[in-house]
């Protein structure tokens, strides 16, 4: 018998060791959105994860169908600040208001994937949730591809806003939509 998905928060040491499991999930996301180098992708993630697990604020939640199984979705992030390549292009890209509003008290979501075979069961949604939750950040925000996706269909209904539409990042092939949540406004519904 199957065990049922579970979602469970890993701790900066925990994500470095299961780095190869985090790299597949994210493998079969690109393969899935047709990016047309998705391997470059791949292997970008893959050089930067232990980098990224030492940033402030970092946080990372996983899906597997039991403690000793496979990842097989992934949401990560940390504290956005300044002298961070996506922070900065991103801020680049704001109006300065709009940027100091999202940008200086933010959890950048680096990361949120799941693999196809866990997805329409509502596994998505919690990975975001609990990926947010109880984070003391003002605002989140990401980056996701400018086309209707489940991803973005997701985000929307969590309340998420478009802060920048078709932005394209340096050496980028295809556009981005850029989203800000408030929060402080999510604490403030769900209490």
């Amino acid at each position: 018998m199957t065990a049922s998905p579970e979602i469970v928060e890993l701790s900066p040491g925990e994500f470095v060791n299961h780095r190869e499991e985090v790299v597949d999930v994210y493998r079969v996301a690109f393969a899935e959105q047709h990016y047309p180098h998705p391997q470059n992708e791949v292997s970008r993630l893959a050089d930067v994860v232990s980098q990224h697990a030492q940033r402030v604020g970092f946080k990372c939640c996983v899906v597997r169908e039991g403690p000793h199984d496979p990842v097989r979705g992934v949401g990560y992030g940390y504290t956005s600040a300044p002298g961070q390549w996506w922070h900065d292009v991103v801020a680049a890209g704001l109006a300065p208001a709009d940027a100091r509003t999202w940008l200086s008290d933010c959890f950048e979501v680096v990361e949120l994937h799941l693999s196809p075979a866990l997805q329409g069961r509502g596994l998505g949604g919690g990975l975001h949730d609990a990926l947010l939750d109880g984070l003391p950040h003002k605002t989140a925000a990401l980056s996701t591809l400018a086309q209707e996706t489940p991803a973005q269909i997701m985000y929307k209904k969590r309340g998420w806003i478009l802060l920048l539409e078709h932005f394209s990042f340096p050496g980028g092939t295809k556009p981005f939509f850029i989203m800000g949540l408030d929060l402080g406004a999510r604490r403030t519904s769900s209490a």
